[in-house]
């Protein structure tokens, strides 16, 4: 059996059997790093490999993000149609570059402006105040 620490060193961990539970085996190792921990464990007959398992194991806490962090592809898919993205396969990640810079061009916000801020709008209220003013003063109106 071996494990992978956090940090990369890997380590191996010797099995041993069971009392009272045939087939099955223990061992035991000590977890000085929080984080991920890979494991391997193969069993033998002889020179034969009888099987094989891996497994990932966290240490230091319940995160549910990384209780199982392998790649969830139906996951993904069903995010990216849900936002407009795309799923990008490991090997496509060169060109990631160029189709991120090509829908930021498309996706531009429209531009706001607001109505009193412009000078028409300015020279309007200007121009209607100064048309009541005259009409007030031909009525004899103050």
């Amino acid at each position: 059996m071996s494990i992978t620490e956090p940090g990369g060193l890997e380590r191996d961990a010797h099995a041993v059997a069971m009392t009272g539970e045939p087939g099955r085996y223990a061992a035991g190792i000590r977890a000085d790093e929080l984080g991920l921990y890979h494991v391997h464990a193969e069993a033998h007959d002889g020179e034969t490999v009888l099987g094989a398992a891996d497994a990932v194991v966290l240490v230091g806490g319940v995160d549910r993000e990384m209780a199982d962090p392998r790649l969830n592809g139906d996951v993904l898919r069903r995010l990216a149609e849900a936002s407009g993205g795309d799923v990008v396969a490991p090997d496509a990640v060169g060109g990631l570059a160029g189709r991120l810079a090509a829908r930021a061009a498309d996706r531009r916000p429209p531009a706001t402006r607001d109505l009193w801020n412009t000078p028409w709008a300015f020279l309007l209220v200007v121009m209607l105040v100064g048309a009541e003013w005259g009409l007030r003063r031909r009525w004899g109106m103050r």
